[in-house]
């Protein structure tokens, strides 16, 4: 697999971090970003604001250590890793709470955070 102009070995071993980062640079991810961003109108999961980050829900350590990934190879087979359903858009701001580990709680598409305090004042879009 090549990534920022260097050529990996998909069996050579590595920790999961450094595969992750790897994977995500392949076209096949970029693709998969795009269809998650398009799905979610682009649009915060959880606040509802303009997002731009695409986040897995079930946390990608915990998928590699399920998983027993250590390869870019296992990465790419790995179902759990590429399932739409456990990606989702979210703002800078709702991203950085996550990594802060607090609970972010995700709305279906147009019923973000926002549009919940705009439907209690009666404020619509």
């Amino acid at each position: 697999m090549i990534h920022k102009n260097r050529l990996y070995d998909e069996d050579k071993e590595m920790i999961p971090l450094q595969v992750d980062y790897i994977v995500r640079g392949n076209s096949r991810y970029r693709k998969l970003r795009e269809e998650v961003l398009k799905r979610d109108k682009h649009e915060c999961r959880s606040c509802g604001m303009s997002g731009n980050v695409v986040h897995h829900l079930v946390d990608v350590s915990i998928i590699f250590k399920a998983n027993n990934i250590n390869t870019i190879k296992l990465a790419m087979n790995c179902v759990s890793y590429w399932d739409i359903n456990n990606l989702v858009t979210l703002c800078g701001f709702c991203h950085s709470q996550t990594k802060k580990k607090k609970e972010v709680i995700i709305y279906p598409v147009g019923e973000g955070l926002i549009y919940q305090i705009m439907k209690r004042r009666g404020i619509s879009l």
